[in-house]
This record gives structure tokens, sequence and C-alpha cells, in this order.
């Protein structure tokens, strides 16, 4: 399957949130969001929940705010084991002033995705006491060791973008933040949209792991790749979302984290695992945390 979606940010309004001296970009989480779409036309009675090898190999911009096609494109291919694996693609074309295509398509976005017939489930993690007794103590009145607003004095995130709610606990090696659930449309023409992979926790859990990239190392990054992403829907009467990050190394310009999204009782509902951040650039003294 073939899916062509035109990027526009009178449309998709979260896009002037999502951007960088004033130059609109799609967000990773959303390249995801659209790799599982697209997976549930092509397989629509299967779970989308589960991809593998994702790379964002070329960032999407919309230049001078100029709407921008992009082409999603979903295989069906099969693993070493014979199990199910969609081969996914997001790319571009350029047209000339005549609207005659030029050249090949640029890549952006590439992933494998793995459908399945069963419901994903997460056992808890065991040695993981210290970080649930430190959520479950957490409270409105509680003191944060980093606020939000001292993590987007340095994040370029707009306002619909500004989904993590400041650090609950954080040392060289791991980090608990919390989401928070921001008010307000991100598209135009429809309310309160589904998503499959709710996409903006995988976004606080991205931006949790860029926190502790800048304490642990004082240094700007971007999403690079994601060796695994594995997701479920979260219940409507769970209210409350937190973010943990572990550092599980580097390797050449790139840190690599693995993550979590949880609840109050320790329940899971995403892990990214080998998520590698490229770096970016070096803070200065007054955005060192």
């Amino acid at each position: 399957i073939v899916v062509k979606k035109r990027l526009d940010i009178e449309k998709d309004i979260y896009l002037k949130d999502h951007a960088i001296e004033n130059v609109p970009y799609m967000p990773a989480v959303m390249g995801i969001e659209a790799f599982a779409e697209a997976s549930n036309l092509l397989y629509p009675d299967m779970q989308i929940t589960s991809m593998k090898n994702i790379k964002f190999e070329l960032p999407i911009k919309l230049l001078k705010d100029n709407p921008i096609d992009i082409f999603i494109t979903v295989e069906k291919d099969r693993s070493s084991n014979g199990d199910l694996k969609l081969m996914a693609k997001i790319e571009t074309e350029f047209h000339n002033k005549d609207g005659i295509k030029l050249g090949t398509n640029k890549l952006h976005f590439i992933a494998e995705i793995y459908p399945t017939k069963t419901d994903l489930n997460f056992s808890k993690p065991e040695g993981d006491g210290r970080d649930i007794d430190i959520i479950a103590r957490f409270s409105e009145d509680s003191k944060l060791e980093i606020s939000d607003i001292d993590i987007y004095k340095r994040f370029f995130h707009g306002p619909k973008f500004q989904v993590h709610g400041g650090v609950l606990d954080i040392d060289s090696d791991r980090i608990i933040g919390i989401m928070t659930v921001k008010d307000g449309d991100i598209f135009n023409f429809i309310d309160n949209p589904e998503f499959i992979s709710n996409p903006m926790a995988i976004e606080a859990a991205f931006q949790n792991a860029g926190v502790l990239g800048m304490k642990r190392n004082n240094v700007m990054s971007l999403p690079d790749t994601i060796d695994e992403l594995l997701y479920r829907n979260v219940p409507e009467n769970i209210d409350k979302l937190y973010v943990r990050a572990k550092y599980a190394g580097a390797e050449d310009n790139k840190q690599i984290f693995d993550t979590e999204i949880i609840d109050r009782d320790g329940n899971i509902y995403s892990v990214m695992k080998g998520y590698k951040m490229i770096t970016t650039g070096v803070l200065n003294d007054s955005e060192k945390f």
C-alpha cells in the first residue's frame, strides 16, 4: 500500500509547535504513527504494536511554510523465522515549478513492522521498586528535580509538544519524568483523533531521554534510530503516565537509551530498546542542568 499525506501547517496545526528556527519539521513520533496507520490499512484485523530498526534518515521540512506531500509505502515481507513482517518507508518527491517530477524520491524514515493477532502485554521488570516508590510518593505539591519550565528553556518545542511535566528523580544513568497531557487541537479537521501508537507519550519518552543526555553529557541531541519499539493502548481510567529512561552506552556521536512509559502502579504501556540520539551541539554554561 502507498498512502499520500499532505502536511500543511494550516491543517496539521501541531507542526507550528515543532519548528526549529521557524522551520516546521514533521516529528519523528508522527512518522511512527504514519507507519502504524498505513500498516493498519493494509492489515485492519491485526494489531500494529511492534516495530524494529526504525531510522530517521532525513528530516522532513516545510520550507517557507509550504505544504509538502509525503508518501508512506508499506510492503509485505517475511522475517527469518517466517513471521509476517512489513517494510515501511516515508519519502518525498521533488517537482519543478511546472509540476514535473525530477529525480528519485528522497528517503526520510524507514521501519520494520510486525503485525500480530494477539494483544501485547508487558510483564513488570524486576528491580524497579525504588522507581515505583518515587512515583507513588509524588504529588502535585512535590518538588521536582527539574521543572518543565527549565526543560523548555532549552528545548525548541512549542506548547502542543511540551508534554514533559518535569523530572521526579535523576542520576547519572537513569531518569524518571512525568508526562503532561496538553489541551488544544493538533489538527483543524478532526477533534479528539484516535491514534494507534500514542505519539505524544512516545514524544515524552524521547524528551525524557534527551534530558538525561543533557544532564549526563551536557549535549543537545535529536532522534536517530530505535532498535525496537513496543506499545499498547492506555486505559481511559489512567490519568497519569510517567517516563523512565536508562543510559545504555554510546557509539560514534550517539547516546543510547532504553525507555519505558508506565503508570503509577508500574504497569508498562510502551518500551523502546536501543533508542539512539545523535548529538547536535554542546550546551553552553547557562544551558547546563
